[in-house]
């Protein structure tokens, strides 16, 4: 009986030790996703963070206000786009002036005739408003308007005190229901005294009758209702 020859092939031997091949690519491609998946990651988190610095400038952190020329253009453009039916419709008027941007609201739209207590209906618009206004860093101003016609009822004893109780009563709202911080906000009252247009027509009247939410530019100069 021929004896066995118990020593392995040098081919099958070198097949048994293929599969380290293998596993090292493996391992390869591994460590090479990971790789990526990490420079990835950490890029985007790099980039994550530009654009928070980007939105936190663009939001005021670095500047008291944003002034006319560069921030508030864009954003009568965005306020017209929100407020198109208001505006359409004749409740709203976005104005660009040199001391900011203005917002008209007419009072027939936004309080009961000779009274300060906000419309229930025109909550809708006035959250649009408060949306876009809310985050922004610059100091707002309500100011309550009139027409010619005196008046005087059991709560108000003339368009002064209407005036003045209808920007309280929206500068209330704005910072109770929209958390507008009340440092930001300011309410003020002009009766009759700065009409947009003549008192000698309905018409005239009804435009002078309104309540003005002014974004304040950044030039405190600037920051005077014309007359």
């Amino acid at each position: 009986m021929e004896d066995l020859d118990l020593e392995p092939n040098e081919d099958i031997q070198a097949s048994h030790h293929r599969w380290l091949l293998s596993y090292a690519d493996l391992m390869t491609l591994l460590f090479s996703l990971f790789v990526v998946l990490f420079s990835t990651t950490y890029a985007g988190q790099k980039k994550a963070e530009e654009i928070s610095k980007s939105v936190r400038d663009a939001l005021g952190e670095r500047s008291p206000a944003i002034p006319v020329g560069t921030g508030l253009t864009p954003l009568k453009t965005l306020l017209d786009e929100r407020l198109k039916f208001a505006i359409e419709s004749g409740q709203t008027e976005v104005r660009l002036e040199t001391r900011g941007l203005v917002i008209h609201l007419k009072d027939v739209s936004f309080f009961p005739p000779g009274d300060s207590d906000i419309r229930p209906d025109a909550y809708e618009v006035i959250q649009k408003i408060a949306q876009v206004i809310g985050p922004l860093p610059n100091l707002i101003a309500i100011e309550g308007h009139s027409d010619g016609v005196a008046i005087h009822n059991s709560r108000f004893r003339d368009n002064w005190e209407l005036s003045a109780a209808r920007s309280v009563s929206m500068l209330r709202y704005l910072s109770d229901t929209y958390g507008i911080p009340k440092s930001r906000l300011s309410a003020s009252a002009f009766a009759d005294t700065r009409p947009l247009s003549d008192n000698a027509s309905a018409e005239g009247r009804a435009q002078n009758r309104r309540v003005d939410i002014v974004i304040l530019s950044e030039t405190p100069q600037q920051n005077k209702p014309p007359r």
